[in-house]
């Protein structure tokens, strides 16, 4: 999987140290806005229209782009992409209802006239100017933690400590890794549990001796299933504490390789 993707820290106080951050961030973008009223917006509209104006549509404007990006990060067809490309594609794809939300806005605070297909382009051009460097620093500037040069490994072991996140009581044997929205639950010979960070990074952290993909949500190490069962035409790995793991037809060869199934 492309590593290019950020790791995120597991730290429930570090995240929301970062999401503080974040936010801080886009209310000082809507307030400087507010203060320079760009586009004629300074003279045309009063101190409290432009400040609602401009902080609250680049408040939705982002939390639109957030709300994109979450999307985007589990679709199949993002999962090469690098980091800063996923970050573009959410910002664009964020821009187009902030556009007819502008629009709304000029046409009940300055515009007396209903806006075309032309005036909500260029409207989607402006504010795709300001979503992409934002959503850029929020979420790629601010969500790029510095990370320690890796050090010397084994073929067989992670390239990031992923049981080093768990509680000691947990740490043991890695056995599985299963994707849970913005989290992974890490299965390991003395039990599971949840970290918070994505999926793919955590499959990035892995080397490729160790295990294999076998579904879009789950990683299973070698020698970790204790059977095969069959549910239709799809196989299922059984864990040792019983969980049974599905095998999507895209990583049936892969998981073959692997000795996973038979």
């Amino acid at each position: 999987m492309n590593g290019s993707r950020h790791f995120v820290n597991g730290s429930d106080g570090q995240n929301r140290r970062s999401w503080t951050l974040r936010v801080g961030l886009v209310l000082c973008t809507g307030l400087l806005l507010w203060r320079l009223g760009p586009f004629g917006t300074f003279g045309d509209l009063a101190a409290g229209q432009r400040f609602a104006y401009w902080v609250g549509l680049t408040m939705l404007m982002w939390l639109q782009c957030v709300v994109a990006l979450s999307v985007l990060r589990h679709a199949r067809f993002t999962t090469r992409l690098p980091g800063f490309a996923l970050i573009v594609l959410a910002a664009l794809a964020g821009a187009a209802p902030t556009a007819f939300e502008v629009a709304w806005a000029e046409m009940v605070l300055r515009v007396q006239r209903d806006l075309g297909p032309v005036d909500l382009l260029a409207i989607y051009a402006d504010v795709a100017l300001l979503a992409v460097p934002l959503l850029m620093l929020t979420h790629g500037v601010i969500g790029l933690p510095a990370r320690d040069e890796p050090s010397p490994i084994t073929d067989a072991q992670p390239q990031v400590d992923i049981v080093g996140q768990l509680p000691p009581s947990k740490r043991g044997r890695l056995v599985a890794l299963a994707s849970q929205d913005h989290y992974v639950r890490i299965h390991t010979d003395r039990g599971q549990h949840l970290v918070h960070m994505r999926f793919n990074d955590a499959l990035a952290a892995m080397a490729e001796s160790a295990g294999c993909q076998v579904h879009r949500g789950w990683w299973v190490a070698r020698g970790a299933g204790v059977a095969e069962h069959k549910d239709g035409d799809r196989s299922l790995i059984e864990l040792a504490d019983g969980t049974r793991v599905p095998v999507s037809r895209t990583y049936v060869r892969a998981a073959r390789a692997a000795g996973l199934i038979g």
